[in-house]
């Protein structure tokens, strides 16, 4: 990258810091945050970006991304934590409850990771939102050093083990082992092939 092209890229990264921190992100210096995800914290809410972690919202990043990165902790108490490593690309992470996203933790283009059915049918014909109600959430924790496929979809009260593999378009709604790769839908597991395993 040119002088001028760098220049220009460290003053648009550090406006993207400053527009993720003005909408309540709580963000480390070395975060990379590339364009201007969608980002909500609600009263009572957390939503941290630890050291090293990268959230890609501009097209020129990744060249199957299509839309802006959402990271949303969208009820009171709510908590959304990328560790140390972790990136996501065009992603969108929508928590009532609790999410964790594992160190070095990798999330591909248009994955969804919803802890949340969103909808509940109403007693009258209808539906009620529940995407603001913790109580309706179910804890997700994604382990170090993961692999999430784009447009994977990631749903509420799932544990999916260090160095996992989830592939592209994969619907996950039950827990996957450490060292598995999820694929289908409904998602099936197997384990890795040894040369495909994270060493250590």
């Amino acid at each position: 990258m040119n002088p001028v092209k760098k220049t220009i890229f460290r003053i648009l990264a550090s406006l993207s810091r400053a527009w993720c921190r003005i909408h309540g992100a709580q963000i480390a210096p070395t975060a990379l945050i590339t364009g201007f995800p969608h980002i909500k914290v609600r009263p009572g809410a957390t939503l941290i970006l630890e050291e090293g972690t990268t959230v890609h919202s501009l097209r020129g990043m990744n060249p199957v991304l299509t839309t802006r990165a959402t990271l949303a902790a969208n009820a009171d108490g709510a908590e959304l934590i990328l560790k140390k490593g972790a990136g996501i690309s065009g992603a969108c992470i929508v928590c009532t409850s609790r999410i964790v996203i594992g160190e070095n933790t990798i999330i591909g283009a248009d994955a969804l990771i919803l802890d949340n059915d969103a909808h509940l049918p109403d007693t009258r014909p209808g539906w009620i939102s529940t995407l603001t109600q913790k109580e309706h959430g179910r804890p997700i924790t994604i382990g170090a050093n993961c692999f999430i496929g784009a447009r994977a979809i990631i749903l509420k009260g799932v544990t999916i083990g260090d160095g996992a593999v989830i592939a592209a378009g994969t619907v996950v709604t039950r827990d996957v082992p450490a060292a598995h790769l999820s694929c289908g839908n409904p998602a099936a597991c197997t384990p890795l092939p040894e040369r495909m395993r994270q060493s250590s």
